[in-house]
């Protein structure tokens, strides 16, 4: 990649050498003294067809004004893009580079190449002209992509979001995964599509960043009333929602340990207490309860005549010596 600051650098001080203003080098080449400035403080690269100019007046090769020897912008300089790319190897990297100093019409000029777009030798140039096409000529390039049964993803970021749905219906409708299409869809396209693959008995579970709040307690509720694990949504619940199904959880005798990771400190405590009172084992609980909490429980342990060794790992130093005072004083 060019180095911006070094080549805003060079025009800077190319331009004190001759004593030139900014106001004066712009009026040379025919441009606001602004957009000198931008070039000066890094924010901008020259336009292709200044380089040319800016080379001459300060008395230097384009070559040395850029850093480096580019055949592209020569290229590009004398309108011969088409026929440099076509007859040399050309990496990405150097497109990259020579893609923000294009004018429109140039850039417009490669994308409608398609025969050399299509060319198994120049296919990593579409990529880097993406960011610079029109949407509907992304669109095209990813149906025909769709239809060769060949990855669409990285046209995703550059489509309308009316056509992001429509290849997520035709893929959905292949069998295959959404899931490269999720961060592209909007809020009502994710839910819908969500809704789809769980009544086909697919897993929802990488849609549950995508969805709203709403959406994301809604599945949650039709995944636990059909019996299934919702485990995997926990993550991409409100505390006060894990919390709830939590409690239904509990309610339907199922185990609730998943769930201590996203609750808050008290309904951890009070999960602990319901299932301690229930006569069922809190082993599983202890990693997630503060050491006085453990302690806590330890002490209702011993009282109810259990073992505390599961306790063991999770307690202080000094709560094991106290402990251990404590019960021999009672033997």
């Amino acid at each position: 990649m060019f180095n911006m600051t070094k080549i805003a650098k060079k025009i800077c001080t190319l331009r004190k050498e001759l004593n030139m203003t900014q106001v004066e080098l712009a009026d040379q080449l025919g441009i606001s003294y602004q957009a000198v400035s931008n070039w000066e403080r890094g924010n901008s690269m020259p336009d292709i067809s200044k380089l040319p100019e800016l080379a001459a007046i300060f008395n230097i090769s384009i070559d040395e004004l850029i850093g480096e020897k580019s055949v592209l912008i020569e290229a590009a300089i004398n309108d011969e893009l088409i026929e440099c790319i076509a007859q040399n190897e050309i990496s990405e990297c150097d497109l990259d580079n020579t893609l923000p100093l294009l004018k429109p019409s140039q850039i417009d000029t490669l994308v409608k190449d398609t025969d050399l777009l299509k060319s198994e030798k120049h296919k990593v140039h579409i990529t880097a002209l993406l960011p610079y096409m029109d949407a509907c000529d992304v669109q095209k390039l990813a149906f025909k992509a769709l239809e060769d049964d060949k990855s669409i993803r990285k046209y995703l970021p550059y489509m309308d979001d009316s056509d992001v749905k429509t290849l997520a219906d035709k893929t959905f409708e292949k069998g295959e995964s959404l899931n490269s299409f999720l961060p592209f869809l909007d809020k009502e396209a994710v839910r819908m599509f969500a809704d789809k693959t769980l009544e086909a008995g697919g897993s929802i579970k990488a849609f549950f960043p995508f969805l709203s709040k709403e959406d994301r307690i809604t599945f949650t509720q039709k995944t636990f009333e059909s019996g299934a694990s919702i485990k995997g949504f926990l993550p991409f619940l409100d505390k006060e929602d894990v919390r709830m199904f939590a409690d239904k959880t509990l309610e339907a005798g199922g185990s609730i340990k998943a769930f201590f990771p996203f609750l808050s400190k008290e309904d951890r405590i009070t999960f602990t207490q319901k299932t301690f009172e229930s006569g069922a084992s809190i082993k599983g609980f202890l990693p997630f309860l503060d050491k006085e909490d453990v302690r806590m429980f330890a002490d209702k342990t011993l009282e109810a005549g259990g073992s505390i060794n599961a306790f063991l790992p999770f307690l202080s130093k000094q709560d094991i010596r106290n402990i251990a005072f404590t019960t021999d004083d009672e033997e």
